[in-house]
């Protein structure tokens, strides 16, 4: 149980890390079509677009990583707590130290969901642009 408690740090870094990348893949996304929106030429704009695009789907993935880091976490702690102290785990898990720890993984999943929300509406505005010009 030790081990995995040291570990979660690790684990929740690496989240952060995701989600800061994924935060500005998708900053890039907007810059990219706020610059296609002030492009007179078609051809760039189009090319604007597609690289806006690309910039999205690197936001995805990352986001698909802080996710699946997420989930993982959210096992990881319940397993911890539940392999040290399997017959209090649910008095356990409401303790500050674990609660605290499940507190940030929880905040961090409204995060990675937010995220998702904001790629979804970008990518059918970029998809729905791009068509356009195609």
């Amino acid at each position: 149980a030790i081990t995995g408690i040291r570990t979660m740090p690790e684990s929740m870094r690496e989240l952060h890390t995701r989600l800061s990348n994924a935060r500005f893949h998708l900053e890039m996304c907007r810059e990219k079509k706020r610059a296609a929106d002030l492009t007179v030429s078609l051809t760039a704009r189009s090319a604007l677009l597609k690289r806006a695009m690309d910039s999205l789907l690197l936001a995805e993935e990352e986001l698909e990583k802080a996710a699946s880091l997420q989930e993982k976490n959210e096992r990881d702690i319940r397993v911890i707590v539940s392999d040290a102290y399997p017959d209090v785990l649910d008095e356990l898990m409401t303790r500050p130290e674990f609660a605290a720890a499940r507190n940030d993984i929880e905040n961090l999943g409204s995060i990675v969901e937010k995220l998702r929300g904001e790629v979804f509406k970008m990518r059918s505005s970029l998809s729905a642009l791009i068509s356009s010009y195609d």
